[in-house]
Formats: structure tokens, C-alpha cells, sequence
């Protein structure tokens, strides 16, 4: 059985894969590698509820942990849409050229513009 990955088709576009394969390929399962992300909905649903428990109980008294609870709850926020955008995209990766090419291309010419632009970045 070939494993249908998106970089598989895009290696050999001679195969023809259906629409709901290459779906399914693409899609986050819950199961298998998909744990970290169930987890980290989980601890995010743990954090909402214990500050929606804090403020009911008092809010001034204990806003300090709610503030903290709060900023652990961003941070889970933002690792889940790390993790399923790598699930979706796939991990990310740069391309460097050469210097060879650069000096073929003549992108090198100027080091001093090319010193501005990473500035810039």
C-alpha cells in the first residue's frame, strides 16, 4: 500500500489520486500523531474553567490567578494553532541559494542593498 502524502503526488504527478484521498491526507485525525493537539484543547478547556470558577467564586480576590491562568491560556491558544497549522501545512522551510547562483543571478552584486533589505525584514 503507497502512503498518499502531498509531496508523494507532488514527486510523482503521474499517479492519480481522488479528490477524497488526498481530503484525507491533508486532514487532522484525532487519533494517531493528532494527540498534542487533543491534549492541548483539553488543557484549554481546563484553564477556561477554572477561571470561569475563580471569577465566580470572588474576581477581586483572585485576580492575580486568574491573570495568570489567563496568560497560560493564550499561550495554549496560540501552541494549537501552531500545531494544527503544521498538521494542515505541513512544517515550514526556508530555501537558500547558493552564492554561486546569487553571483550567476547577479543577486549578489551589492551587499550593502542586500544588508538594507534584511534590515528591513
Amino acid at each position: 500500500m503507497e502512503v498518499v502524502s502531498i509531496p508523494n503526488v507532488l514527486y510523482n504527478p503521474t499517479d492519480r489520486i481522488s479528490p477524497y484521498l488526498m481530503g484525507k491526507a491533508g486532514a487532522a485525525s484525532p487519533e494517531g500523531n493528532d494527540g498534542s493537539l487533543e491534549t492541548l484543547r483539553a488543557q484549554k478547556f481546563n484553564y477556561r474553567s477554572q477561571i470561569t470558577e475563580l471569577d465566580r467564586i470572588s474576581a477581586d480576590a483572585n485576580a492575580e490567578k486568574i491573570s495568570d491562568l489567563s496568560g497560560q491560556l493564550k499561550k495554549v491558544e496560540d501552541q494549537i494553532k501552531d500545531v494544527a497549522s503544521d498538521h494542515f501545512f505541513g512544517e515550514a522551510y526556508t530555501v537558500s541559494i547558493s552564492p554561486e547562483a546569487q553571483a550567476m543571478y547577479g543577486l549578489a552584486a551589492d551587499k550593502e542593498l542586500s544588508a538594507q533589505q534584511d534590515k528591513m525584514l
